[in-house]
């Protein structure tokens, strides 16, 4: 399966500084895309592998709108398109990250691989990147969680991104230490990247950037979808001391002088196995509200679904919902906790 790239380049006044030898950051980002493009396209050919689609989005300040290539583009008229990429005014990192939602969602909701009311299926997702390029000083007021939008479907999620989207940024940092201190970090879009099962990292020259570029790609080329799952009832086997080191001491206090207990909640990757002969993968996770009774509204999806498994039966849950798929769940505190319980789940960390 073919995964999708989507560089959000941003176009502020300040890309334009010089770092060294009169290269400004603008540069970086141009040589270290280019560069990725032009490697990953002859390692897909060597290889013989899904070739992936890129699209570059940033603000135009000239006709002062966000555009867009098309994902059909070929390399050459991408690479030019990118040449031309020029850097004045305030950044509107927000507003092309925003209609980079918004095209990606509207492509998904066009193509029929939502199935609203009818739950959802791990093997029909669209693994998609969205890395962000952008200097470390920058720092954005602007609420990036809270994006609203007036287009048709937006309001059939109570979030802009899904749940085989993963955000990640790049900042570009002066290779020469800094003289005011030291870079600043902009927390909504850290905060946006861990939400979607993404990353931060920074990078100061081309080489740099160009190697985190290709760790970005490999990490969604292995597909894989972002969960939360909740574990209840758990109270029995604290007291046995079946679970790991990681429960709070207050478990072992008297029942009347413990604290309300909280919903354990492990947010995690699922890794889900395409193209492979003989697996079965029909595993629907069912809508969080009730499909039998009648309402003049859908009420909005969560992008990350939420997962409730019962400890106390695991026989049930575990044999039933995960081991005929024959997924891997990245998250050893889970892992640990299921296997456990059963010893014949097929579980990979």
């Amino acid at each position: 399966m073919a995964s999708f790239v989507y560089f959000v380049i941003d176009t502020c006044a300040a890309m334009n500084q010089v770092i060294t030898g009169g290269i400004t950051y603008i540069d970086v980002v141009k040589a270290s895309v280019e560069s990725l493009i032009k490697y990953r396209i002859r390692s897909d050919q060597s290889s013989n592998r899904p070739r992936e689609r890129y699209m570059l989005v940033y603000y135009d300040f000239k006709n002062r709108r966000v555009c867009k290539s098309s994902l059909r583009e070929t390399c050459d008229k991408l690479l030019t398109r990118l040449k031309f990429i020029s850097c004045a005014g305030v950044s509107k990192l927000a507003q092309s990250l925003q209609e980079t939602f918004e095209f990606i969602n509207i492509a998904r909701l066009s193509s029929g691989i939502e199935s609203f009311s009818c739950g959802r299926k791990p093997m029909y997702i669209e693994p998609s990147a969205i890395i962000i390029l952008t200097i470390s000083r920058q720092t954005y007021n602007v609420t990036l969680n809270a994006m609203t939008s007036h287009r048709e479907g937006m309001d059939l999620y109570a979030q802009p991104y899904r749940w085989d989207e993963k955000l990640f940024t790049i900042y570009f940092t002066s290779p020469r230490p800094m003289k005011n201190g030291t870079a600043g970090t902009c927390s909504p879009l850290n905060e946006l990247s861990a939400e979607t099962g993404g990353f931060v990292t920074s990078c100061s020259n081309v080489n740099h950037s160009v190697t985190e570029l290709n760790r970005i790609l490999d990490f969604v080329r292995r597909t894989s979808i972002r969960i939360n799952i909740h574990i209840i009832k758990e109270s029995s086997m604290r007291s046995e001391g079946r679970v790991n080191r990681d429960i709070p001491p207050e478990v072992d206090l008297p029942a009347e002088q413990r604290p309300a207990q909280r919903p354990t909640i492990y947010a995690c990757l699922m890794h889900v196995p395409l193209n492979l002969v003989g697996v079965y993968s029909n595993w629907p996770i069912p809508e969080s509200y009730n499909q039998l009774k009648i309402v003049d509204k859908i009420p909005p999806r969560l992008s990350i679904p939420n997962m409730a498994f019962d400890l106390d039966k695991p026989t049930k849950i575990v044999n039933q919902c995960i081991k005929p798929d024959i997924y891997s769940l990245e998250n050893p505190v889970l892992f640990r906790n299921f296997r456990f319980l059963n010893e014949e789940a097929d579980f990979e960390v």
